[in-house]
């Protein structure tokens, strides 16, 4: 089962948490890239966002290098 739970915000970025058969996904939304991580349920869905976040910086970052 899909469930929408929440909007978070980071950075400017907006993200989406939804649980699906027991799993944590967040999302960055609004982005060229698919840009998804699947978490454990217990995780803080808001440092997980930022981490996901953290990670696209430093991905775009790279690529412009």
């Amino acid at each position: 089962m899909h469930q929408e739970e929440a909007i978070i915000e980071h950075r400017g970025y907006t993200g989406r948490v939804a649980h699906e058969d027991g799993t944590m996904f967040v999302q960055i939304e609004n982005v060229s890239d698919v840009v998804i991580a699947e978490c454990a349920p217990e995780q803080n869905p808001q440092e997980a966002f930022q981490a996901l976040v953290e990670d696209y910086e430093t991905d775009l970052a790279e690529l412009e290098q």
